[in-house]
């Protein structure tokens, strides 16, 4: 099976953060003035211009509408045609295959699609354009470098950073005299109180694919053996029965004793719920659901990062840039694409999408990103990125025949005391090994 028809799955489950963290609800900021049309060039006709986005919401599908308006009155000779394609992978594939992608897709920032097609020169590289535009000036660099190939060009647009800590509920927090552990130490010692007091310490819920096993595991690795180790193992360059990898899944199996019972029969927003209803003090979090959070909850929240275990490394923020622009080479209008680009990183675009309640980097570069528009968490979480850059995301990392399906089963069933973790460093590695020719 060819690399581009790689296993679904794991686009599907990005397909699925994407689309909840698009229903966000709406925060309020003021809307720049209405850009002035770009004088007309010489052309025999009206140009029209396609592209392409996974979108299966109204409400995005009415942002990409207010977008593509913005873009259509700079430049009024043309005309976007957009299309919100289910099915998506398949259909990229084909249109790769039959050279007749549109114009500029907009899509996951992901091992089976982007990166794949970027390798096998599907892509155009965009150095003239940051250069001629100032692109990079719009993103801290971590965001630049995640749409880099292996060449080290750059070959599309990031939109925002999509990552992973632990919320939780202060007051219940204050209640017991707690506070956000930097330890971990201190992260057992918050586990062991709450659960003497009969609060639940982490609400998890795993039928609906195991995403939240998975997203366990990645930030307890990243603590103990920092950034640089923890690519390297998800680039082929360690094995998966190396003892930083045994020792992160002995402290994962650990966990199965503090998150909700039941989690297996429980799908992730069930989970989600019982931290909303104050039965459990924390949850592990996406960071798309920051807007979901402001808006449902009735207690005060926080973030933290994940506490660090092995303070002799760089363990950072684990996250990824959620979704790129890029332009196919068959593109017919590869010059539009690139003012389709910058429209989009314009001030005028960006504050659609910050209205919406999604915090675009280049919307902080335009001062965009308030605590009035999008809350103190998101505002913190900028600050953050801006600083420390982040940690590559298990799903970015990994090919996708272990990110899907198969790694996060055995992290659900460590959890669960369904399996051991030899067991589960074994299977996991026979896989890698062989995608990796080990």
């Amino acid at each position: 099976m060819s690399n581009l028809k790689r296993s679904l799955l794991v686009v599907v489950s990005l397909l699925m953060v994407f689309s909840l963290a698009l229903t966000a609800c709406k925060a309020e900021t003021e809307t720049p003035a209405p850009v002035e049309p770009t004088e007309k060039p010489a052309v025999e006709e009206p140009i029209i211009f396609t592209t392409w986005d996974p979108s299966t919401d109204e409400g995005v599908n009415a942002l990409f509408d207010g977008m593509n308006e913005i873009f259509m009155e700079k430049y009024p000779w043309i005309t976007v045609e957009t299309t919100h394609q289910g099915d998506y992978v398949k259909k990229l594939n084909t249109a790769f295959a039959a050279e007749t992608t549109p114009d500029l897709i907009w899509a996951w920032c992901n091992p089976s699609t982007y990166y794949e097609y970027v390798e096998a020169g599907l892509v155009m590289d965009l150095e003239e354009a940051y250069e001629e535009h100032g692109w990079a000036e719009l993103f801290p660099a971590s965001m630049i470098d995640a749409v880099r190939g292996s060449d080290g060009k750059r070959y599309g647009v990031p939109d925002f950073i999509n990552g992973t800590v632990v919320a939780y509920n202060k007051d219940i927090f204050d209640q017991y005299s707690l506070t956000a552990p930097e330890t971990w130490d201190e992260w057992m010692n918050v586990l062991d109180t709450l659960q003497e007091n009969g609060v639940i310490p982490i609400g998890m819920g795993l039928s609906d694919g195991n995403w939240q096993a998975k997203r366990l595991f990645e930030i307890i690795l990243v603590a103990s053996t920092g950034r640089e180790w923890t690519e390297a193992l998800y680039a082929g360059e360690h094995a998966w029965t190396e003892e930083p990898v045994i020792d992160a899944l002995e402290k994962l199996e650990m966990m199965g004793s503090y998150i909700s019972e039941g989690s297996l029969g429980m799908n992730s927003r069930q989970g989600w719920d019982l931290w909303y209803q104050q039965d459990a003090a924390m949850m592990i979090s996406d960071t798309w659901q920051f807007t979901l959070h402001d808006r449902d909850v009735t207690f005060n929240w926080d973030w933290f990062d994940f506490p660090s275990i092995n303070p002799d490394v760089d363990a950072t923020f684990v996250g990824a840039v959620s979704d790129v622009l890029y332009i196919p080479i068959y593109s017919e209008h590869p010059e539009e694409a690139v003012l389709y680009m910058d429209s989009f990183l314009s001030k005028e675009s960006q504050a659609l999408w910050v209205n919406y309640g999604l915090a675009f980097n280049a919307g902080d570069y335009y001062g965009l990103i308030t605590e009035e528009a999008l809350g103190a968490a998101t505002v913190k979480l900028a600050n953050y990125i801006n600083e420390n850059g982040f940690t590559t995301w298990f799903d970015v990392g990994n090919p996708s025949d272990i990110a899907a399906e198969l790694a996060p089963t055995e992290f659900a069933a460590l959890l669960n005391g369904m399996s051991t973790v030899e067991d589960a460093a074994n299977n996991i590695e026979e896989v890698a090994a062989e995608l990796y020719g080990r």
